[in-house]
């Protein structure tokens, strides 16, 4: 038993030092998790901008991130 585990962590290990394997899952996973909309992509631009324009304070631009974030 004890080859066994060592084999099923050396595929794993070998699955992941090479980088472009996990990528794709972790890429499908991120896109339907996210849920956001380009209305809301936008928006989000909209409010980074005002944060790199300093019109909107790093606090401000997180509680309204927030509450953009939480809207349905």
């Amino acid at each position: 038993m004890v080859g066994g585990g060592a084999y099923a962590l050396g595929k794993r290990r070998g699955g992941s030092e090479s980088g472009q394997a996990d990528q794709p899952g972790q890429q499908a996973a991120a896109a339907p998790a996210s849920g956001l909309t380009d209305d809301k992509m936008e928006q989000l631009e909209k409010l980074g901008r005002l944060k790199d324009e300093e019109v909107l304070t790093p606090e401000e631009f997180e509680q309204q991130k927030k509450k953009l974030l939480q809207s349905p």
